[in-house]
């Protein structure tokens, strides 16, 4: 209401600058406003407080003769609006046409809204869905050249990348909790698309973390320690479904190789039982039939070797796999140790330094009835030896 009474002062002092922009629906015989529900709110408002002609507190002579000027008017004639061609009930249009009107229109719509409310990520982002659901909508009844980039188009209206759009429509993958988190502005865009790169069990060891009271330090240790491990999953996974591919294909000219060696031996066969076989011919087929063994066994050693380096990367897998199942524990414990080592450094350096002076403080004076420097550094080295 803030926001529309300001504007509404607005008006007031300069009139009603740009019209209203609205779609006729013959069917219920009534206008849709598409950009300017505002505008429309804050007429409303200045016909409600000074339409009575009445000056009481709330309204003082020269607001009133600005009310005659600027805004009477409208609460006479009614309000200027700009029309757009009806969706419904329209004869000459197309089922199709009229559809694509209509998501025309919506886009119209959201796109006015958003131009005065970008403060809300978790409002950005809703409405970056909507508009990209309703470009797919249109995309879907384009064709060929007609369909666009969906991500470009929604980055152009809304004034950035679309890389930035892509992290918006992230979001979407967040689980209820940590989507509620975001809505409630408890953690930010860039935080949730990070947490949205995760699985769901990964993002419930986050969840899981903030209830336990992780700060951000903690969670971004916990975010960053899932997503890499999570790539080296996918690594592992990439190489053994390459390795499975190499291994199909070797099997495959293997399974050539041994038909070549079948008709090879079949061959020989013949020309030996053949009277009118020739010595030549017959050395010829048994070199071939020779190579085209040794062929095939290089094939089966290769089959052995892959089969053993995908052994291994499934090991590598499983320990990688089990290493992320419950790593919040590990990571908190991480991030004290990381803490404490650091005052730890900042605990030594001070003590060193009002040590030099003690001993400095020492040698000056005759050293009677204190202790000795030597003594406190041995204490430290006791007290510090794990």
């Amino acid at each position: 209401m803030e926001m529309i009474e300001q504007l509404a002062d607005t008006i007031l002092r300069f009139g009603l600058i740009h019209n209203l922009e609205v779609l006729y629906e013959e069917e219920t015989d009534s206008y849709v406003i598409e950009s300017g529900e505002r505008r429309t709110r804050a007429l409303d408002y200045l016909i409600a407080k000074f339409g009575d002609g009445r000056e009481n507190a709330e309204t003082d002579a020269a607001e009133y003769k600005m009310y005659l000027k600027n805004v009477k008017q409208y609460a006479d004639e009614g309000y200027p609006c700009n029309v757009k061609k009806k969706i419904a009930g329209d004869d000459e249009s197309s089922e199709e046409e009229q559809i694509r009107a209509k998501i025309e229109s919506k886009i119209r719509l959201r796109i006015a809204n958003e131009e005065v409310r970008r403060e809300d990520p978790a409002r950005t982002q809703a409405a970056v869905r909507e508009l990209h659901n309703l470009y797919t909508q249109l995309n879907a009844l384009a064709s060929g050249r007609e369909r666009i980039n969906v991500n470009e188009k929604v980055a152009q209206e809304f004034g950035v990348s679309a890389r930035q759009i892509k992290t918006y429509m992230s979001i979407d993958k967040l689980i209820p909790e940590l989507r509620q988190l975001f809505e409630q502005n408890s953690i930010t865009l860039k935080n949730g698309a990070n947490y949205a790169k995760l699985s769901e069990t990964e993002q419930r060891e986050i969840v899981a973390l903030i209830q336990n009271g992780g700060d951000k330090q903690e969670r971004k240790l916990l975010t960053d320690q899932l997503v890499a491990a999570q790539k080296q999953i996918k690594q592992r996974e990439a190489e053994i479904s390459t390795l499975e591919k190499t291994q199909n294909e070797v099997l495959a000219f293997k399974s050539q190789q041994e038909e070549k060696i079948r008709q090879l031996r079949e061959e020989l066969e013949n020309s030996v039982k053949s009277t009118t076989g020739h010595q030549a011919e017959l050395e010829e087929t048994r070199e071939r039939l020779a190579d085209a063994e040794a062929e095939l066994k290089r094939y089966e050693q290769l089959v052995k070797k892959i089969e053993r380096e995908k052994e291994e990367e499934r090991i590598k897998l499983e320990k990688e796999t089990r290493k992320k199942m419950d790593p919040a524990p590990v990571m908190r414990a991480a991030l004290q140790v990381e803490n404490l080592l650091q005052m730890i450094a900042g605990v030594t350096a001070e003590f060193k330094d009002i040590l030099d002076k003690y001993a400095a403080a020492y040698e000056a004076s005759d050293g009677e009835e204190v202790t000795a420097p030597e003594e406190y550094r041995e204490k430290y080295k006791q007290v510090t030896r794990l």
